[in-house]
């Protein structure tokens, strides 16, 4: 048995990559034999035979092949097939070096919520689901779409933020605001939650976030942002965060010149997702290759569903978060109430392109 960063694999497995690296090693034996004393055969059982190969030629006192010919007298002392004998030399010398397997591509696991910091009692609800969620899986952050300070706008206070998220900040969570109409009052996203500029992106495991103001659609700046930033990505999944939706069933109507001004790039790239807010309801939309979420249910009062949407799936006027798992395969993604029941859930494959080895969060702001 190998140790823990290694698999043992089936035995004819074994076998054959043993059998290319024992004839590796008789080549190099012949061109330059080892000038080793041979130590002495002594009978073993065959786990008892490769933990000794192994540990003798680890300290430089056995030669590769001579290793393999002690495994060979072992083997004649015991009678053992020659289909084995190869199968042990395999596991002896070629396991711990070639045949590690590789580990799971790196997952990201966050929180979002959206339309949230009213001081009500259905968000701290929310927020109250939200910590029960993060203690049983850690969040690498709470991503936020907007209007996240209420009554003053853009200002946290014990009553909007302090108070009713007291078990998040307990938890020392991160956080990744989006700036929402409702935050331009004050300052607070920037100094509270952290967000220093309002358009900004970052890398976390295999996807690329990017985070966009609402508030400002038409700002060639911002265009420009993210065209080029969407253009250097290599990481296979995208995901965009706003507030105001581009696509919406509910109360207030969808951003025109954002659509006009962002969806080009979202299809040109490939972006995966779209998470957004505005709306205070849970929305699900797919449209033109494209998913995109309203999750503007963390606390404001409701609204309701109104208006006609090609490609919706889903609208309802619910108090709600969300728990996402990106991988460079997709997203999965859980509408999460505050019982802690499942609302909806849905998985956004991955779009075929370049996979990225980046693991690292890097961000720019």
């Amino acid at each position: 048995m190998v140790g823990t960063a290694h698999t043992v694999l089936p035995l004819t497995s074994v076998a054959a990559a043993g059998a290319v690296r024992i004839a590796s090693m008789r080549a190099t034996h012949d061109a330059a034999p080892a000038v080793v004393a041979p130590a002495p055969v002594v009978a073993m059982d065959p786990v008892h035979a490769i933990d000794r190969a192994r540990s003798l030629s680890r300290a430089g006192s056995l030669a590769p092949l001579d290793g393999l010919r002690r495994l060979g007298d072992v083997a004649a002392s015991r009678a053992m097939s020659r289909r084995t004998v190869i199968a042990l030399a395999a596991a002896a010398f070629v396991a711990p070096v070639a045949m590690a397997v590789a580990q799971p591509a790196p997952r990201t696991h966050f929180l979002v919520v959206g339309d949230w910091g009213t001081g009500s009692k259905q968000q701290a609800a929310v927020a109250k689901a939200m910590c029960v969620s993060n203690a049983a899986t850690p969040a690498r952050f709470v991503m936020t779409v907007g209007d996240n300070f209420y009554s003053p706008d853009g200002v946290a206070t014990d009553a909007n933020f302090y108070t009713p998220m007291a078990c998040l900040l307990a938890q020392s969570v991160k956080w990744r605001a989006t700036w929402g109409n409702h935050d331009l009052g004050g300052n607070d996203v920037s100094r509270v939650l952290g967000s220093k500029k309002r358009w900004f992106t970052y890398v976390d495991g295999n996807t690329r976030f990017i985070s966009l103001d609402g508030n400002q659609p038409t700002s060639s700046a911002q265009r420009a942002f993210l065209a080029r930033t969407l253009k250097a990505a290599t990481e296979p999944v995208k995901v965009i965060a706003m507030h105001q939706p581009l696509y919406t069933a509910g109360l207030h109507s969808p951003s025109y010149k954002a659509r006009t001004a962002w969806l080009p790039l979202f299809k040109k790239y490939k972006v995966s997702l779209v998470l957004q807010g505005h709306n205070h309801d849970y929305e699900r939309i797919t449209t033109g290759g494209i998913t995109y979420i309203t999750t503007g249910g963390g606390g404001a009062a409701l609204y309701p569903c109104v208006r006609s949407q090609p490609g919706l799936v889903m609208c309802k006027p619910v108090n709600h978060f969300l728990e996402v798992d990106s991988s460079p395969t997709g997203i999965a993604v859980r509408a999460v109430g505050t019982d802690g029941q499942t609302i909806d859930r849905v998985t956004v494959p991955a779009p075929a392109g370049r996979a990225s080895t980046r693991a690292s969060v890097v961000g720019r702001r």
